[in-house]
């Protein structure tokens, strides 16, 4: 797992984190998430938990962006989000991975209740 974050972060998120003060886990999410979460980023505490690894890589790269994108803007699902995860889409097509340009896409499309 700390090998697919480091990869997002060096892929997408490439100004971010730069010493590697945030951490990832594998766990349950803490009692604030909601109920149908499946990742959770704490920025006080500078720290993502991802409650299971899905089997397939790039759904498993679509929770972590997600996280991730809430790491660099805010707790929200607002628009500075939503623009954020449309840039990462992008960058996810020009590096010609467009399943996980489309995950990410089809996830901001959809809305976010």
């Amino acid at each position: 797992m700390e090998k697919e974050f480091n990869y997002i972060r060096e892929i997408f998120f490439p100004r971010w984190d730069k010493k590697g003060r945030w951490k990832i886990k594998l766990g349950p999410l803490p009692p604030e998430s909601p109920p149908k979460s499946q990742g959770w980023c704490d920025r006080k505490k500078r720290k993502i938990t991802i409650k299971y690894i899905p089997e397939n890589q790039n759904i498993f790269y679509a929770l972590l962006i997600h996280e991730c994108c809430h790491a660099v803007t805010n707790d929200d699902h607002e628009k500075w989000f939503q623009e954020r995860m449309l840039k990462v889409a992008q960058k996810a097509y020009q590096i010609g991975n467009e399943m996980l340009g489309n995950l990410i896409k089809f996830e901001v499309d959809r809305g976010y209740q």
